[in-house]
Formats: C-alpha cells, structure tokens, sequence
C-alpha cells in the first residue's frame, strides 16, 4: 500500500508520479501528486508483463501540468488481457493534457471520482476513456457510475471533446448516474458493443435514461431556425409569430439511436410548422404545423440519421 503524500513535482515532461507494471491486490491511497504527465500509472499494455488484479486506487489528488495534447490522470493499462477487479474511487484529478481516467481491462468500479479541466478545445481528450485496445482486451463488464466530469472555462486551453468516451472494441460496459458537464462535443460518445447508458446527468438537468432529461424544456422558434440537440423528452414550442423551421435541418441529430422526443405546440396563432426530410421523415411525406396543445412523437434512428415520426399528430 503506498500511501501518504507523495509529490511528483518535477515539471519534466516525462513524469510519472506512481507506477506499477506486475502485481495483485495492491492499495494507492491518499498521495498528492502535482505536475505530473502521468499521476497513476498502472500496467504498460507490454507483452510479459505481469497481470494485474483487485487493486484500489482511492482519495487521491492528481494535479496534472496540463500541457496540451500530453499527460494522463489515471491510466489502467490492461496487461495480456489479465487486468480486472480494480476500485477507482474518490479520486480528484484535473488538468490533464489529454483524458483524466484511461481505463482498459475488465470489472472494474469506477466511482465517486471529481475530474474537471482535462483536454483541450482541439485535442482527443475524455474525461474518462474506456479504451478499445490497449495492449490486451478492450475495456469489457465494467460499472462506470456516480462520476462528476466538469469543464475548465470555454476560452481556457481545457476542455475535454468528451465527457466519457467509450471506445471501438470495448464490451458490456454500464455507465449510470454521473454528471457529465465538461465536454466540448458531446456528453457520451459510445462505439462500443453492448454498452448501458442510464439515469446520466448533463449539466444541471437529471437524465432518465441515456442522455435525456425527464424535464419539459420551452424553446422559442424562429423562422427557419433548427431546434438544438435534444436533451428533454418534451419541449414545448413557442413563437412570436407563426413560423416554419428550417427546410434542411429542423432538429438536430439525436444523442442516441432510439431517443424518443415530444413536440408541444402552444398557440393555434403563432404555430410551428416542421417541414418534411428536415432531418425528420414525417407521416405521408408532408409537414406538420403544431397549434396549442398538438403533440408530435419522434424517434431518432441512428442508422438513417433522422427523426422518424412514430405516431399521428396528436391534434388537441
């Protein structure tokens, strides 16, 4: 067990501030690392390594130099598919020129962990990142659940591309009730297989399942605007005048294939009128114009890259 304060403090490019490469049920616990690329590193991914097995690594504080495009907060390399049973938990990291938490091998706990100024506007980086393939298998059956990513300033060199990115390659992983508010182009991108996605949070708003808040948003339209990303079940549609959304792109893509949407007109004056192959394919091939109380019901299909109609216009 290594723990007590521990500074790394070197400023050298190269620095590492704890690392092991071979051994099971081991404890890191407690150590402040500063100015560190790497703060934690665990495994190298390399042939002949030793497996790793039932670490914790917990309530450690990891402050890296936060130079662009370089730098881990916690990386767990898995090692000839033979790292498995970590407990990342409690730890808080941040400025980290790339991904806060680089996570490969199989069932791990990843929770409670504050990570927030890490990556920058035009890099790769996650806050954490479930790898595909890392020098063994890709991240497989692990429980990502009860994280807070933040954002640096939008105009700071930190910024994270993804809240949580799950890779190409990686299998069966859950990833529930974490805060996702530091992200430059989505809160979650998933190319895995099998991945569950539920009860996350965006920003300040409570998700239901995926992505999506169970809240009623409102938006005011405006003629030929497009209606941003989804990330309410309903929304409510206002306008000073009667108004059609924009013939190419009247909603933008969905987060998630299956993603459900309600659209709520509230005026029969100032209606919304959604045109037909805007990004939304509607019944009959014809647009819809939504007056007070009318519900339109929509499904992203991911595959088509549209918003599908899925029943008629509910006209109240």
């Amino acid at each position: 067990m290594l723990h007590s304060p521990y500074w790394a403090g070197t400023g050298n490019d190269k620095a590492v501030g704890i690392k092991f490469i071979g051994g099971c049920r081991g404890m890191i616990k407690g150590n402040i690392i500063r100015d560190a690329h790497w703060g934690i590193v665990i495994g190298d991914g390399g042939s002949g390594t030793t497996p790793m097995e039932d670490w914790v690594i917990a309530n450690n504080m990891i402050h890296g130099t936060g130079k662009a495009g370089v730098g881990l907060g916690i990386q767990i390399a898995d090692v000839n598919s033979g790292t498995k049973g970590f407990v990342i938990s409690g730890n808080a990291i941040r400025d980290c020129g790339t991904d806060g938490m680089w996570i490969g091998g199989i069932n791990h706990l990843v929770t409670g962990n504050l990570i927030s100024h890490c990556g920058t506007n035009n890099s790769l980086g996650s806050g954490i990142r479930l790898v595909g393939l890392g020098g063994g298998i890709g991240s497989c059956s692990n429980l990502v659940i009860g994280n807070s990513i933040q954002p640096g300033s939008r105009t700071s060199a930190f910024h994270s591309q993804y809240a949580i990115k799950v890779e190409d390659g990686s299998t069966n992983n859950i990833i529930r009730d974490n805060w996702l508010a530091g992200f430059e182009v989505a809160p979650i991108s998933d190319a895995g297989v099998g991945t569950i996605l539920f009860k996350n949070h965006i920003g300040t708003n409570v998700a239901v399942r995926g992505l999506v808040q169970d809240v009623t948003f409102t938006t005011n339209c405006a003629p030929s605007m497009t209606i941003g990303a989804p990330q309410s079940l309903r929304i409510r549609l206002t306008s000073s005048s009667a108004v059609t959304l924009n013939a190419t792109t009247s909603i933008a893509d969905g987060y998630y294939d299956g993603q459900e949407l309600a659209l709520v007109g509230t005026s029969d004056i100032n209606t919304i009128e959604l045109p037909d192959n805007s990004n939304v394919q509607l019944n009959g091939g014809t647009s819809k114009r939504l007056g007070r109380g009318d519900v339109l019901r929509l499904v992203w299909d991911a595959a088509l890259g549209d918003w599908l109609q899925v029943s008629p216009l509910s006209d109240n």
